[in-house]
């Protein structure tokens, strides 16, 4: 299973996109965002970790948070 995970065309992203990878038994998903839509990656991963079928669990969804969060503006001195 490779899936290939866009951000969608209504986002807010007018600048550079972002990205994190996710490899588990096999399977890579790939995921790409630009500021203003963070949440959508956090809640796509949290919604395949949910799913049975899918490999991923909470410690990757939580992974993910994390590496969303401090890729974003937010992180030390970028913001005033």
């Amino acid at each position: 299973m490779d899936q290939t995970l866009h951000t969608p065309a209504h986002s807010a992203t007018t600048g550079e996109l972002r990205s994190v990878s996710l490899t588990k038994r096999g399977h890579v998903w790939r995921f790409w965002w630009g500021e203003g839509d963070e949440w959508r990656v956090v809640e796509a991963v949290r919604r395949l970790a949910a799913r049975a079928d899918c490999p991923l669990d909470e410690l990757d969804a939580a992974a993910v948070r994390h590496h969303v969060w401090m890729s974003g503006p937010w992180r030390a001195g970028e913001l005033g």
